[in-house]
């Protein structure tokens, strides 16, 4: 099976087509949880539930075949995003990159919760028999923007033929001046990654 690319955990990936809340009309938490722990095993337990084959004789007609919770590493960003990748009966074909996200809370727990009771409701839908799960989250498709065409030093603003060191310090700075959850840190990580590849193929060739 050709698996979706999810994006890094870090920083966190905010679906492109998704505005964001302003923090001034972010609302108080409304779930009992406080800890991201707690709130991270509500949604490993609904993720089990959705790997688990259905009651009844129908066969299982989509798999859950990766994931995981994006998130900021700043504090003041509470917001959470769930990428996952949902494969359907022929898992040989591929599958489809999901994402849902919240930050409706001033808190990332209440968030990440968010997440997983809508993990939940999707699913519930899809026991009733009423409609399917892949219909169910037909709206959490996300395509991720085309990757930056142009060579590794281009991206980076270095020479073709500028040493790693250079090339790691362009990375930090542009990194830094883009922003937390910016969309150019994708370009920028996949930049620095083929530099780092470019070096130690060369070391090893």
């Amino acid at each position: 099976m050709s698996a979706a690319q999810l994006p890094a955990p870090y920083p966190l990936s905010w679906p492109p087509d998704r505005q964001r809340t302003p923090a001034d009309r972010r609302e108080k938490g409304r779930y009992s949880l406080r800890l991201f722990s707690q709130a991270m095993a509500t949604i490993e337990t609904e993720i089990a539930r959705w790997q688990r084959p259905r009651r009844g004789a129908r066969l299982v007609d989509w798999q859950l075949s990766s994931w995981h919770v994006g998130r900021s590493q700043l504090h003041a960003d509470p917001g959470a995003a769930l990428w996952f990748t949902l494969a359907g009966k022929d898992i040989t074909g591929g599958a489809s990159l999901m994402v849902l996200a919240c930050d409706r809370f001033q808190e990332l727990p209440q968030n990440v919760r968010a997440l997983s009771l809508t993990m939940e409701r999707l699913r519930l839908v899809d026991e009733v028999g009423a409609y399917t799960l892949v219909a169910a989250v037909e709206g959490a498709k996300a395509l991720p923007p085309p990757a930056d065409a142009r060579g590794w030093h281009e991206i980076l603003g270095v020479a073709e033929n500028a040493p790693l060191v250079v090339a790691e310090a362009a990375y930090r700075a542009l990194a830094r001046a883009a922003g937390e959850g910016s969309p150019r840190l994708r370009d920028l990580n996949d930049a620095i990654a083929r530099a780092r590849a470019a070096v130690k193929e060369g070391a090893t060739s």
